[in-house]
């Protein structure tokens, strides 16, 4: 299914300012021979994907397109209530809540779509081989990311 595409960016295009973890899928995408041949997108905009999304700014980090797969990586912060700045305590365990709706709603919205909707959890940040890629974007099975037990 050919989907609208606003500013869509290819696997080969390295984006300042993006996490280790998401430079490290990014070059998997762009360098194994399996990965390479699909055609994988970064930072794709979920109205893009889902146009009666609600939200116009939000984005998912990879869309691979030719697998139908939506792959969001969550850093900790997604799974463990941080105060990553110079906020009030209660403000930020609401910012927090916020994002943990946030990311069930872009689930929804994917999944909704008929899309398959994969997240990659931080702890396998420096472990990402091809092979362990395929494995965690094809396996059926999808982790339970509400969960961040150590």
């Amino acid at each position: 299914m050919s989907r609208p595409r606003t500013k869509w960016k290819t696997q080969y295009q390295i984006i300042e300012g993006n996490s280790k973890f998401h430079e490290e899928v990014r070059k998997v995408f762009a360098t194994d021979s399996f990965f390479s041949r699909l055609k994988c997108y970064q930072e794709v905009q979920v109205k893009d994907l889902v146009p009666d999304y609600p939200s116009s700014n939000q984005r998912y980090d990879w869309y691979i397109e030719d697998l139908g797969i939506v792959l969001e990586l969550h850093g900790a912060q997604h799974y463990k209530f941080t105060n990553r700045g110079n906020i009030q305590y209660e403000q930020a365990q609401r910012e927090f809540l916020k994002g943990r709706t946030r990311d069930h709603d872009k689930q929804a919205a994917a999944e909704t779509e008929g899309l398959v909707y994969k997240v990659i959890s931080y702890k396998e940040y420096g472990k990402l081989t091809p092979e362990r890629l395929k494995e965690l974007l094809l396996n059926q099975e999808q982790e339970d990311d509400t969960k961040d037990n150590e």
